[in-house]
């Protein structure tokens, strides 16, 4: 059954610190489903409308993401959503968009995929509870 993040505080395990961040910062926007784990940890939660990954930066206009974030955006027919820590913004992308300009990498013995920041587009939660 979803959680509706408004009701009270979504706190997220250590390993997630930067998700439990953006999960607070869209709190009565969207409803909390379920998370992606690996054997690292959480590395993405899904909710009504996104599947929602963090980064703590930017690395000269590219980010990266766990692939498996990706392809579950692709498969639930949502936008991934990332937040910055950095400049503490949202970005919005389409997982085909990503698909399509993206470098596949390996970060200890996780499929990351790098993508320009640019191909997503700022997004901005208003304070309040809004219409879900």
């Amino acid at each position: 059954m979803p959680i509706e993040i408004n009701d009270k505080d979504f706190v997220m395990p250590a390993s997630g610190n930067l998700l439990n961040i953006a999960v607070n910062r869209i709190k009565g926007h969207e409803i909390v489903e379920g998370e992606l784990i690996d054997e690292h940890g959480t590395f993405a939660i899904i909710t009504n409308r996104h599947v929602v990954v963090a980064k703590s930066y930017i690395y000269g206009n590219i980010v990266s993401c766990h692939k498996r974030a990706v392809y579950s955006a692709l498969n639930q027919n949502k936008k991934l959503l990332m937040y910055i820590l950095e400049s503490n913004k949202f970005y919005e992308f389409e997982p085909v968009e990503i698909l399509q300009n993206s470098t596949e990498n390996m970060r200890g013995d996780v499929k990351m995929l790098n993508f320009g920041i640019r191909l997503g587009v700022p997004k901005i939660f208003k304070l309040g509870k809004q219409k879900i």
